[in-house]
């Protein structure tokens, strides 16, 4: 995760903190994208079809079956 690029980062229990990340996502269209594009290249790694990918990848190079 990387602050401002795929997520907003804010110190614990600082409600006013946190109000004014949710405030300048709320008026900063840019922002919102960004956040947006960011936390999808963070997450690609984890979805069930990378996952997959990978493993039958690696399930060739190792020469390993599946029963």
């Amino acid at each position: 995760f990387k602050q401002g690029e795929s997520a907003i980062f804010v110190e614990p229990h600082d409600v006013d903190g946190i109000k004014a990340q949710l405030v300048s996502m709320l008026s900063d269209d840019e922002l919102c994208r960004k956040l947006s594009v960011g936390i999808q290249k963070v997450v690609e790694p984890f979805k069930v079809e990378s996952v997959m990918a990978d493993t039958f990848k690696m399930k060739k190079q190792k020469g390993w079956s599946f029963v």
